[in-house]
């Protein structure tokens, strides 16, 4: 049994030991629409027990302790705490295995949704029940402090000769702005120091869009227009950031790794990603609509 305190891994991905290591795998980066969401590191305690059973190696790993969210681009980065969860792995013949499942609590919201959040609290005590409800919903939606999510996750990695073959998926559940189902598939195939790879990979939010509130014409018999003007606003900015939180995207890679020493390697990476309306919150300064993108990437890796 091996116990470890301080820095250590939520190990219920494949790359969770390596993934800022990127000598580690063939790829340029982890599959952004897998791995940009999921918790980096954890600041706590791990136990895990080694086990043989004839050629399979089996490994039980449990975990607890604090972390932070993935900082996706449009909630940035908050406190996860408390986390915990367990492991299973199993490794025999090349092919692994890897079940995973963990709950992470919120400590905190992201710094830019609090106003909004707060403006839709203040909404709830107005003396119209139609748009009180809509708000406390609306805020619900939002404020995820308090709340939690819980993640499960399933990876393959099999490697046999000079090909290597990957899956993983995960389901996201919990509060609305953190479910997801996401997901990634790719081979690889060595010809000597070169690698040529090809995958796809996709995650799916589900629950959007969500429609904008009438708050205006609800509201401008109660209050004057100008201020039935300024809480459409609101209902407005609301269901936009709840439509913001949306991550629908399915990228197709290609990539090239060639190690011309040991210690070595260049990458080299074409994405074409196809982002679905509503579905854009992996990228900065995103809008609501539909898009793709064509991204080439070039790295070299070393360690020493």
């Amino acid at each position: 049994m091996l116990v470890r305190i301080g820095r250590v891994n939520i190990d219920s991905f494949l790359l969770s030991d390596y993934r800022n290591v990127g000598f580690a795998y063939r790829f340029v980066r982890p599959p952004v629409e897998f791995y940009g969401s999921l918790p980096v590191s954890l600041d706590g305690i791990d136990v895990s027990r080694d086990l043989r059973f004839d050629n399979s190696r089996w490994r039980l790993k449990a975990f607890a302790g604090r972390s932070v969210s993935g900082g996706l681009a449009v909630d940035g980065r908050v406190g996860a705490n408390p986390v915990f969860g367990v492991t299973v792995s199993r490794e025999s013949d090349g092919l692994t295995v890897r079940l995973g499942f963990a709950r992470t609590g919120f400590s905190s919201n992201a710094p830019e949704l609090r106003p909004l959040i707060d403006g839709l609290d203040a909404m709830t005590a107005v003396p119209v029940p139609e748009v009180a409800a809509q708000a406390r919903e609306l805020a619900a939606s939002l404020d995820n402090k308090g709340d939690h999510t819980i993640y499960q996750s399933l990876g393959l990695n099999y490697e046999v000769r000079d090909w290597q073959w990957t899956l993983e998926l995960t389901k996201v559940s919990g509060h609305p702005t953190s479910r997801f189902v996401a997901g990634y598939a790719g081979v690889g195939r060595r010809f000597g120091s070169v690698t040529l790879s090809g995958g796809v990979s996709r995650i799916r939010t589900p629950g959007l869009p969500v429609a904008t509130p009438d708050w205006a014409s609800a509201l401008t018999p109660v209050l004057d227009p100008a201020a039935a003007q300024q809480a459409q606003i609101l209902a407005s900015s609301a269901a936009y950031a709840r439509n913001a939180s949306g991550a629908n995207q399915q990228p197709l890679s290609l990539g090239l790794r060639w190690d011309p020493d040991p210690q070595m390697s260049l990458k080299v990476q074409w994405d074409h990603v196809r982002i679905d309306a509503n579905g854009g919150r992996l990228w900065s300064n995103a809008t609501l609509d539909s898009g793709h993108a064509n991204v080439m990437s070039v790295a070299l890796d070393f360690i020493f």
